[in-house]
C-alpha cells in the first residue's frame, strides 16, 4: 500500500481520488496552476504544489514540474486521472525511470492504444468484434476508395491519433472520397501532428457503449493450463470463491493468495489432485519480468498424490435373522472421510435379476432414501431419514422412522428398517455396494442372510 501520492490532475477529477486515499489511509500531494490556488483539490489534499502558471502546457501538462513535486513531496506514486498525461506513453516511462509508480496503463499498452489503427488491430488480434475497416493506415485516395468499395458506402475517415471528433470525416458517396480525405489528413496533422488516418464503417445511428477495465500490477489473477495445453481456463481472482478445473488437480481461488516484503513475492496456493493423477509429482516454479526476462523452470520441492482408495464394506459378523420385520445395520470406511461416501446400495435379494426385489438406496449426502420398483426401471422416494414416511413395492416396505445414518471416523453406519411382504417368503442374500464421490465403487460385498 502506497503512503502518499500524488494526483496530477485538478476539479472534481482529482477530488474523487483524494477521496479515495482518504478511505485508504493514503495521504495525497495536489500539483496545481498559479489561477487554481485556491481550488478546491488544492483545500483538501494534505500538501500542495504549484508547478507553474495558468496554461496546460506549463502546468498541468509539464512533465518536469510534475515529477518534481512528487521527488521533493516524497510521493511514492503518481495518479494522473484522465486527460492532460494520463494517456501519455513518454510521461509513464519518466515515471518508471524515476522509481515512481505511475497508476494507470504501462506505458507500452498507452502507445499501442493511443494509437487508433493500432489499438483496432489489437483488438483484432484479440478475437474482439470490430466495424469493418481498414487493417492500418490509408496509404493514398486509391486505397481507400478500394476499400470503402468493399465495406460499403457510407463510410467514416478517423485519426489515428488523438480524439474528441478532430480528423474525423463522413463519406458518404464515391465522388467524396477525394475531398473528405484531404480534409481528415489535414486536421489530423494540425492538431496532433500527425496526419494518419484509417477508414472504419459509417454507422448511421450508433448507441455509445463505454465500460471500465480494473487490473494491477501484481497480475492477481490465476489461470489453469487446459488438458491439451492449447489454452488456458480462467481466470479467477485469489481469495474469491471460484475453481479452476482439468483432468488433474483443482484450483481452488479461496485458499490461494500472494504478499509481497520488499523485493519478494510470496505465492500461496490451494490445489486438490484428482485421483487419476496419482504418484510423485515435480513442483517447479517459473518467474518472467516486464523486461521479458525469465527465471527458467526451477526445482521447489515434489509432491506425492496418494492413489485412491475406494470405499469398503467393514468387515462384521455376517448377519443373521428372521421375521417379517427386520433392522439392518451395516458399515462402510472411505479413507477419504465420510463426506467422500456418495451413496449406498442394500439388497435382501438376488444379484441375478434386478426385478421383484427389495433393493434400498441412501444418499448420505441429503439423507435421503430410494426403493427400486418391482420392474427395476425406476425408484420410488426420495423420504427423510427419520421421518414419518414410507415407500413400498411388492416385496418390502422402507420404514423412514426406524431408518438412521451415523459416521464415527471415516465410517458411516447405516441402520435401515424393512418390513417384508408374506409373499416373498424364503431365505434372502443381504449385498451392500458403496459408491464414493470419485466414482470408485465397493462392488457388492454379501453382509449376511435373512430369512422371511
Amino acid at each position: 500500500m502506497f503512503r502518499k501520492i500524488l494526483i496530477a490532475n485538478r476539479g472534481e477529477i482529482a477530488l474523487r481520488i483524494i477521496w479515495a486515499c482518504r478511505e485508504l489511509g493514503i495521504k495525497t500531494v495536489a500539483v496545481h496552476s498559479t489561477a487554481d490556488s485556491d481550488s478546491l483539490h488544492v483545500r483538501f489534499a494534505d500538501e500542495d504544489v504549484c508547478i507553474g502558471p495558468p496554461a496546460n502546457k506549463e502546468s498541468y501538462l509539464n512533465v518536469s514540474a510534475v515529477i518534481s513535486a512528487a521527488e521533493i513531496t516524497g510521493a511514492e506514486a503518481i495518479h494522473p486521472g484522465y486527460g492532460f498525461l494520463a494517456e501519455s506513453a513518454q510521461f509513464a516511462e519518466v515515471c518508471r525511470e524515476c522509481g515512481l509508480t505511475f497508476i494507470g496503463p504501462g506505458p507500452d499498452v498507452i502507445r499501442r492504444m493511443g494509437d487508433k489503427a493500432e489499438a483496432r488491430r489489437t483488438m483484432i488480434e484479440a478475437g474482439v468484434p470490430v466495424l469493418p475497416g481498414s487493417e492500418g493506415i490509408v496509404q493514398d485516395e486509391e486505397q481507400a476508395a478500394t476499400l470503402a468499395a468493399e465495406i460499403g458506402y457510407p463510410v467514416l475517415i478517423k485519426a489515428s491519433a488523438g480524439g474528441g471528433g478532430r480528423g474525423m470525416r463522413i463519406v458518404p458517396t464515391p465522388a467524396e472520397m477525394g475531398r473528405m480525405l484531404d480534409a481528415a489528413r489535414s486536421e489530423a496533422g494540425a492538431a496532433f501532428g500527425v496526419p494518419d488516418v484509417y477508414l472504419e464503417k459509417y454507422l448511421p445511428d450508433p448507441r455509445h457503449v463505454e465500460f471500465q477495465v480494473l487490473g494491477d500490477t501484481h497480475g492477481n489473477a490465476l489461470y489453469l493450463l487446459n488438458d491439451a495445453a492449447t489454452g488456458a481456463l480462467g481466470p479467477i481472482a485469489p481469495g474469491s470463491s471460484g475453481t479452476l478445473q482439468n483432468s488433474q488437480c483443482i484450483v481452488n481461488a479461496s485458499g490461494s493468495s500472494s504478499s509481497t516484503a520488499g523485493n519478494n513475492i510470496t505465492w500461496t496456493l490451494s490445489l486438490t489432485f484428482s485421483a487419476s493423477y496419482a504418484g510423485s509429482r515435480n513442483l517447479s516454479v517459473w518467474a518472467n519480468d516486464s523486461s521479458g526476462l525469465a527465471s527458467g523452470w526451477v526445482a521447489v520441492g515434489t509432491w506425492t498424490v496418494p492413489s485412491q482408495a475406494p470405499v469398503v464394506v467393514v468387515p462384521v459378523p455376517l448377519i443373521s435373522g428372521s421375521g417379517y420385520s427386520a433392522t439392518i445395520q451395516v458399515t462402510t470406511t472411505d479413507p477419504n472421510g465420510p463426506t467422500h461416501l456418495a451413496s449406498l446400495y442394500l439388497l435382501a435379494g438376488s444379484l441375478a435379476s434386478g426385478v421383484n426385489n427389495c433393493q434400498v438406496t441412501l444418499l448420505p449426502g441429503s439423507s435421503s432414501l430410494y426403493l427400486l420398483n418391482d420392474t427395476a426401471t425406476g425408484v420410488l422416494g426420495p423420504i427423510a431419514l427419520g421421518s414419518g414416511g414410507t415407500l413400498q413395492n411388492s416385496q418390502c416396505t422402507v420404514n423412514a422412522s426406524g431408518s438412521s445414518v451415523s459416521t464415527v471416523g471415516n465410517n458411516v453406519t447405516w441402520t435401515l428398517s424393512l418390513t417384508f411382504k408374506p409373499a416373498y417368503t424364503g431365505t434372502r442374500n443381504l449385498s451392500l455396494w458403496a459408491n464414493d464421490s470419485s466414482g470408485l465403487a465397493s462392488g457388492w460385498v454379501q453382509v449376511g442372510t435373512w430369512t422371511i
